[in-house]
């Protein structure tokens, strides 16, 4: 590995990618709201493709269930989003109000105490322990699902080893230093399984943890050789010349979900008919996502809603991002989750017993989902 170059301050640094992209620098996340301060949503009709037939509704005579929802303002929930800004939610009569989590264990307390009714969440060794604890929560559907061509996260190295061919194949990155997120993460088991995929020893890539914004920082400053880093930071340390988007992680690891929806007691016992009212208008969202990924206008269309829920303002950048997949089905991977269950009790990141069928509900969806009837994409 080349020598480090003398740091840059990382404040100064990040100040200038903010004002070369238009986009904070930051893991799609604003500063969180306290949990105890709801925020209503900010939800305005968008022009774009005629939405999907609305179901016969629950009686405008009954009162609308409060949903308190938390969410991670990542680009994967446009699902969520555009459900909210078309009035899906609405016709379910439901209310919903908006909280922004950040940390799993913040929001799996919130949600098995009710303060949180549902929550998007990232996949990690946490949930399975806390589910093996008794933490009444259960996933009942994926966020995004990383597919060859539909990726938001990417494996980048850094320009100057491409340049000079020093990484050319997935064997080449032997002998040099990974960036990704803390450990029990989705992060982790990718790492592994990518190495392994390269037919390298586990030790043969050096691991640092580091959030995608430090893990910039070390790539220009040649502290690492590669990170794992999301949209829209991937695309704007693309254009900043520091890294280049060398594989996807739908082309490494296909099907890989990284992203989950998380209903609390609430919805799993006691309000069930109002957590199946809540995935029809959440699917509803997701199959108007996956239509406008169809069209050439559609990047625009659902960025002009995710600019208004999440810090991706800029609506340049929805041209060149990459954007993840969204099963119209809800379907959770069970085969990639159980893996990653697998993988994790290995390495002692799991330690509670848990096994799948505690921590999955597909129900809600497959009900969703069968009431909303066959979905072709246009």
């Amino acid at each position: 590995m080349a020598a480090p170059r003398a740091p840059l301050s990382r404040r100064v640094f990040l100040r200038g990618a903010i004002l070369a992209s238009g986009v904070a620098m930051s893991r799609c996340a604003p500063a969180p709201t306290p949990l105890t301060a709801v925020v209503p949503p900010d939800a305005q009709a968008v022009p774009g493709a005629a939405p999907t037939p609305p179901l016969t509704p629950p009686s405008a005579s009954q009162p609308p269930a409060r949903i308190v929802q938390g969410t991670l303002r990542v680009l994967g929930e446009a699902g969520l989003f555009l459900a909210l800004e078309r009035g899906y939610f609405d016709e379910e009569r439901l209310q919903l109000e908006l909280v922004d989590v950040t940390g799993t264990d913040q929001l799996l307390l919130a949600l098995s105490n009710g303060q949180l009714t549902a929550s998007t969440a990232p996949v990690s060794a946490a949930i399975f322990n806390a589910v093996g604890r008794g933490i009444p929560v259960k996933i009942v559907a994926p966020l995004g699902t990383n597919r060859p061509g539909a990726s938001a996260n990417f494996l980048m190295v850094r320009a100057g080893l491409i340049e000079s061919g020093q990484i050319a194949e997935l064997r080449d990155i032997a002998g040099h230093m990974l960036a990704k997120a803390g450990s029990g993460t989705v992060a982790d088991y990718g790492a592994a399984v990518i190495v392994e995929r390269a037919g390298l020893p586990p030790d043969a890539v050096g691991l640092v943890e580091m959030r995608d914004e430090d893990a910039i920082t070390a790539l220009r400053n040649a502290a690492v050789d590669l990170a794992f880093v999301t949209e829209p930071l991937a695309t704007v340390t693309e254009d900043l010349r520091i890294a280049v988007k060398w594989k996807s992680i739908g082309d490494l690891l296909p099907g890989l979900q990284p992203g989950c929806i998380l209903f609390g007691p609430d919805l799993l016992a006691s309000r069930p008919e109002v957590g199946r009212r809540w995935m029809r208008a959440y699917l509803r969202g997701v199959r108007d996502y996956d239509a406008a990924m169809g069209r050439p206008s559609g990047r625009q269309e659902v960025g002009a809603i995710l600019a208004r829920h999440t810090p991706v303002r800029d609506l340049r950048l929805y041209n060149r991002m990459g954007f993840v997949s969204l099963d119209p089905g809800g379907r959770v991977d069970e085969a990639l989750l159980s893996e990653q269950l697998a993988w994790y009790r290995e390495q002692g990141l799991v330690t509670t017993p848990v096994d799948l069928q505690q921590i999955l509900e597909p129900r809600f969806a497959r009900d969703s989902a069968a009431r909303l009837g066959p979905y072709s994409k246009p």
